[in-house]
């Protein structure tokens, strides 16, 4: 049974990004009706951390590639009230390099050589 890879913990062949939950759900409700589509690692719901309510999405991550396609599978023909989606890995930006390349355009290029 495919897994997926042990170094990508965030593999999008297992995980699923699950959006406008409905704000009464809790992890029990995620496991419950995520459950039925494949045995799941983990799952999470997105809480503000102020109130400690739900942001209206979470992610679940299953234990093999199959039971996450199910899931999404189940969203599209809307046997489930919520958006699945394959889980993506969102590039972050790095600001240290976005600020190095405005200062390179105002300063001189040559303090920052090596």
């Amino acid at each position: 049974m495919d897994q997926g890879s042990s170094n990508d913990k965030y593999s999008s062949l297992t995980n699923v990004f699950v959006k406008k939950l409905d704000k009464s759900w809790t992890i029990k409700d995620l496991y419950e009706i995520f459950g039925t589509y494949g045995e799941i690692q983990s799952a999470k719901i997105s809480l503000n951390p102020q109130t400690h309510k739900s942001n209206g999405y979470g992610y679940v991550q299953y234990m093999n590639k199959e039971s996450a396609s199910k899931a999404i599978e189940a969203s599209q023909k809307g046997s489930i009230q919520c958006i699945v989606e394959p889980y993506v890995k969102r590039q972050r930006s790095s600001n240290k390099t976005n600020l190095e390349e405005w200062l390179k355009e105002i300063l001189d290029p040559e303090l920052f050589s090596n």
